[in-house]
């Protein structure tokens, strides 16, 4: 046996987080408090996102950090919710504690008429 893990597997229960999911829908009350931080590829972010985020690529999330402030809120969300869970985790490990996840990703906030804006919208500005 190379470890142990002390006090057992009931040990490792009590010290893990769980994470605050919430619907695509009930972004819109979350919004009035919160900032949205989209953790998607370059390719994805360009040709739509949400109004008002706050773009950080997963990939370059671990050096760019700095550029969040560490007490606000926020809603990280990717295409689809992998993404985003691995990204609340990298920000948990640097002491980051408000954060919520959107299930269903950026496709369910599209599909529940959060305000995108998309290359043609941005183009036409």
């Amino acid at each position: 046996m190379k470890g142990y893990l002390v006090g057992g597997i009931k040990s490792w229960k009590d010290e893990t987080e769980s994470v605050r999911s919430i619907g695509a829908k009930t972004i819109a009350t979350e919004l009035s408090h919160a900032k949205i931080l989209d953790v998607r590829k370059p390719g994805e972010w360009n040709v739509s996102h949400v109004r008002d985020a706050t773009f950080v690529p997963l990939a370059d999330m671990p050096s760019n950090l700095e550029t969040l402030d560490k007490s606000a809120n926020y809603i990280v969300h990717c295409g689809g919710g992998y993404r985003s869970m691995t990204a609340i985790s990298v920000m948990r490990r640097e002491v980051f504690r408000n954060l919520v996840n959107v299930k269903g990703g950026f496709g369910a906030m599209m599909d529940a008429g959060v305000k995108i804006v998309t290359e043609e919208s941005v183009e036409s500005r």
